[in-house]
């Protein structure tokens, strides 16, 4: 560790650097030993970006680009990691009243386990919680209040907006407003048919129609994944309306038409499938692409091709929003 001191114009007055001991990385029910036991790193990034941390969400470790655990959580009660804040803070949910993956309570802690901030959610979170811009927390929650996963009640299908710092919702967008027509109505548990006409669904339960899996914000829109309709909507937040939809199923509901990017499917030399499949972590990168992380669940179910290699990847696609065209990329 290098401590540097400063003048009030920024000279450095005093720096040493300093070797800490610390203990052995214990195991608990959250992070285990061998949790890095397999990591390999193959390549690093740029120089300016050497002191960044990563996450695996539902580890409470904090790793440098060499792989190297540079912070963990001991603390039974709070169990995945969302974001690092611009503060340096974390988001970290609790699993107290904790259904499945949906939790009722989170936390803003700094990096010495001090809680800044409790936050409390009738209908739960789950998968996704990011800083906004106005440093206001966005969250994927419930549109119905639950106890268990076998409530009839929907669920995975609302964002929230809550205040930094008193933990009120500000702002929800229910997504059968703005997707009418695709959620199922009063669907039995485990026996009805998934609303899209496909084969392979990825949910027995209709109740978890759109199951939203990630956000993120792009100026005043917001990127939303909704897995179990292998979709990626683009929302203006403030209109809460939509901008686009990417899908490769959407031909059973005609008003969607306007919102649609269309891909062009007619170039022979493909011979992947262009489209993701229930996928995961939507973004868009500096270059303004859309990234997506492509699940590529039931493939060989929806594809053309009668056996298909089931395998994960990354797709980039280019966006003319203007003209509602999409065009894949890049396939990793």
């Amino acid at each position: 560790i290098k401590i540097v001191f400063r003048s009030t114009w920024g000279n450095i007055i005093y720096s040493e650097d300093l070797s800490i001991l610390t203990e052995k990385v214990r195991s608990n029910n959250h992070l285990k030993d061998n949790i890095f036991s397999e990591l390999q790193v193959t390549g690093k990034l740029q120089e300016n970006k050497y002191n960044d941390l990563y996450l695996f969400s539902e580890q409470t470790v904090l790793f440098d680009q060499n792989g190297d655990i540079r912070w963990y959580l001991d603390k039974e009660d709070l169990t995945v990691i969302y974001a690092q804040l611009r503060n340096g803070n974390i988001i970290i949910e609790s699993n107290k009243e904790e259904v499945w993956y949906h939790a009722r309570y989170f936390y803003e802690i700094s990096m010495m386990w001090e809680i800044i901030q409790k936050y409390d959610v009738d209908n739960y979170i789950h998968h996704e919680i990011i800083e906004l811009s106005n440093l206001n927390l966005l969250a994927s929650s419930s549109s119905q209040a639950f106890s268990s996963m076998a409530d009839p009640v929907y669920r995975s299908d609302t964002i929230v907006e809550i205040d930094r710092s008193t933990g009120e919702v500000l702002k929800e967008l229910d997504l059968n407003t703005i997707l009418p027509g695709i959620r199922p109505i009063n669907p039995t548990y485990k026996s009805v048919p998934h609303p899209w006409k496909f084969e392979g669904a990825f949910d027995t339960s209709t109740w978890n129609w759109v199951h939203i899996n990630s956000l993120y914000e792009d100026g005043g829109d917001i990127i939303v994944s909704l897995r179990h309709l292998s979709m990626v909507i683009s929302i203006d937040w403030e209109t809460q309306t939509l901008n686009w939809v990417f899908s490769h199923n959407v031909h059973d509901y005609n008003w969607l038409e306007e919102y649609t990017l269309d891909m062009n499917t007619e170039n022979e030399n493909r011979t992947e499938f262009l489209f993701p499949l229930a996928q995961h972590t939507a973004t868009i990168t500096s270059e303004w692409n859309l990234l997506i992380f492509d699940n590529g669940t039931n493939r060989d179910e929806i594809m053309w091709k009668e056996k298909e290699k089931q395998y994960s990847r990354i797709l980039e696609y280019s966006i003319d929003k203007e003209n509602k065209k999409i065009e894949l990329m890049s396939s990793y």
